[in-house]
């Protein structure tokens, strides 16, 4: 496998979403190791993909893009699954993200 050096500008930033317990035991393990959360992702991730074989370019999901797919037909689809779909917000993520806009609102006197 070809490594980039550490601190590579190629590197990118991303967000996920883990279970709690996932993401204490993996802020003990990193903790442990004297690593950073992204080299254990990283770490872990490379073990993944060693373990499972090489992979191809081809996303295991394509995104709407790679399927060639224009704005208009994504909008269409997404329109469609809403029509059918309870889309609402869950009432604790609105005010999760209200209170977090509140706190970097500029309020202008």
């Amino acid at each position: 496998m070809t490594r980039l050096p550490r601190g590579y500008a190629g590197q990118v930033e991303v967000a996920v979403n883990i279970p709690d317990d996932l993401f204490k035991q993996a802020e003990n393990v990193a903790s442990e190791q004297r690593i950073t959360r992204s080299e254990l992702y990283a770490r872990a991730l490379e073990s993944l993909f060693a373990a499972n074989g090489p992979s191809d370019a081809t996303p295991a999901s394509p995104s709407p893009a790679w399927l060639g797919w224009s704005d208009e037909e994504i909008t269409r689809n997404l329109n469609e699954h809403a029509a059918q779909h309870d889309t609402k917000l869950d009432p604790a993520l609105a005010e999760a993200q209200l209170r977090t806009l509140l706190k970097h609102w500029e309020w202008e006197e």
